[in-house]
């Protein structure tokens, strides 16, 4: 299977620095797939038939690690 996922990030949010196309890249290619896109707006795509809630689990954790520790409580 595939798994595609996508996320978006307020204005507030990206001009304190958070980068989702960053964020996501970094996931999928810690998953075997492929992601990027905008700082405000990014995906990702993994094919390796990882189940989804694995891929989608870990770039939530990883989203909000980077969100916390740039804007403090969001």
């Amino acid at each position: 299977g595939e798994v595609r996922a996508s996320a978006r990030a307020s204005k507030r949010v990206i001009e304190r620095g958070v980068d989702l196309a960053e964020i996501l890249k970094r996931v999928a290619e810690a998953v075997g797939g492929q992601g990027g896109g905008h700082r405000g707006a990014a995906g990702l795509n993994v094919r390796k038939g990882l189940p989804p809630s694995r891929v989608l689990r870990k770039s939530l954790e990883e989203i909000l690690r980077e969100v916390f520790g740039h804007c403090g409580e969001a």
